[in-house]
């Protein structure tokens, strides 16, 4: 993605994002963007609920972590907000496609590593478990779940009330 572009501003105040800056940023039809003024520049930044939320949502990566193990990832648009792998908080993770691809939908699933690698560019391996974070019906997020071994129904359903205290957070 090359050059500028120039858009004219309507009698509403809109302007069109170009289609090409859509797609290669992943700005998709829904998506809520932040405006922020920057001297006599303006910035668009990706809106995600849980920017406000970082605490709440490194503590609840924790609490699974001590309950059901494994490596912990919280996902908001298309970047980990909150990660614990080998017990510890990290950042500057970036998810692959086929995850971000999966963690789409609005339903609970439990996946292959090697069908769906978690970071871009490495090879995947044991078992993710993806749940949804929903805040009034709406997809704001995704609880994953990284182990070597099968998820037993215990830990599946404590990843799931992790995830509802995730959306019940985030939605105050």
């Amino acid at each position: 993605m090359n050059g500028t572009f120039t858009r004219r501003i309507d009698d509403l105040g809109r302007i069109v994002i170009p289609k090409e800056l859509r797609r290669t940023l992943r700005i998709k039809e829904g998506d809520e963007l932040e405006i922020l003024p920057d001297g006599d520049k303006l910035v668009l930044k990706r809106y995600s609920p849980f920017q406000d939320m970082q605490y709440a949502s490194d503590g609840v990566a924790q609490m699974i972590r001590q309950h059901v193990g494994g490596d912990i990832f919280i996902l908001a648009g298309d970047a980990f907000v909150s990660a614990v792998v080998k017990g510890k908080l990290t950042s500057h993770l970036t998810p692959s496609k086929e995850l971000l691809r999966a963690s789409s939908t609005r339903s609970a699933i439990v996946v292959s590593g090697t069908e769906c690698p978690l970071f871009e560019g490495k090879d995947g391996d044991g078992f993710l478990a993806l749940e949804p974070i929903l805040v009034n019906g709406d997809l704001i997020g995704t609880v994953i779940v990284s182990k070597q071994n099968q998820f037993d129904e215990n830990a599946l359903g404590y990843i799931r009330f992790a995830s509802a205290i995730l959306g019940a957070v985030v939605g105050m």
